[in-house]
């Protein structure tokens, strides 16, 4: 069990508190143009936006019918704003690591809480959308869609971390480094929902490798960090269990006879996955 050693509290005049804020946007600033740290503006942009264009479209093809969405006068379908917040979001985060980036985190942190708005009023559209649908196919496709949007959110809500908080300890690292990895686990839940809702074989063929890549990715970042050492055995062993999946463009893929079975497995691995990732938050957070 992990042992967080509080930090001593201090209180602080206000005066005080504005120069430690100045501090830290400082430190950031420094951060972020340092040679040894990567700015995020340097970085390839996250494209959140076309993420979410490439689920909408997937539902849309799949499902056979557009996305849900609020209708108002007239019957006139209301459109959920997410794209827009999308693309504001990508051109604040691809904006943060330039000559200012206490203002561009701020702008950052604006635009992430337009998206946030938008994405949970439309989840909570989603969800009613899910409790009233019969037709298990089309139920697994919402969800898919669901876990899309959240998966972009904790993306999104884990780089506003990474901005503002450095040299994080304890159970504030833990959280951080997990956040990252359950963006990637919703990716891969919301596109095994999809392959299983739809059978679709070109969906599964095309787009395994890349879902199960970025998992591995999150995994072994969640490794290195020694955030939860004693786990790490854990964590490699879910590793091992999706190389095959990203290993797939070398593979036999995957065909109209097989992809139930297939598709199985992925769930499987999945759920072995979902299974370690609770025990080690019930023995890091308790």
């Amino acid at each position: 069990m992990a042992t967080i050693s509080p930090q001593a509290g201090s209180r602080y005049s206000q005066s005080n508190f504005g120069r430690r804020v100045r501090i830290m946007l400082a430190v950031v600033a420094v951060l972020f143009l340092s040679s040894s740290v990567v700015p995020h503006a340097m970085a390839a942009g996250k494209n959140w936006k076309g993420k979410w264009l490439k689920a909408k479209d997937d539902y849309e093809e799949l499902a056979e019918r557009k996305k849900p969405s609020r209708t108002g006068i007239f019957g006139i379908r209301l459109g959920s704003g997410i794209t827009k917040a999308l693309k504001n979001l990508d051109k604040a985060y691809d904006s943060v690591g330039g000559s200012e980036p206490d203002k561009a985190i701020r702008r950052y942190k604006a635009k992430l809480d337009v998206f946030t708005q938008k994405k949970d009023r439309y989840i909570g559209e989603l969800n009613d959308e899910i409790r009233s649908e019969t037709d298990k196919k089309l139920k697994r496709l919402l969800k898919s869609l669901k876990l899309t949007l959240e998966s972009i959110g904790d993306a999104a809500e884990s780089e506003y971390d990474d901005m503002v908080s450095f040299m994080a300890r304890g159970e504030r690292a833990f959280r951080q480094q997990d956040k990252k990895v359950d963006a990637a686990y919703k990716a891969a839940r919301a596109f095994y929902k999809k392959v299983k809702g739809s059978k679709s074989v070109d969906h599964f063929n095309s787009e395994v490798a890349e879902v199960s890549s970025n998992l591995i990715s999150a995994l072994q970042a969640f490794n290195r960090s020694k955030v939860a050492d004693d786990y790490s055995e854990w964590i490699d062993s879910n590793i091992d269990d999706f190389k095959p999946y990203a290993r797939w463009r070398q593979r036999d893929y995957a065909t109209d006879d097989t992809i139930r079975k297939i598709v199985k497995d992925y769930g499987n691995a999945l759920k072995e996955l979902k299974k370690n990732r609770d025990t080690i938050r019930e023995q890091m957070l308790d």
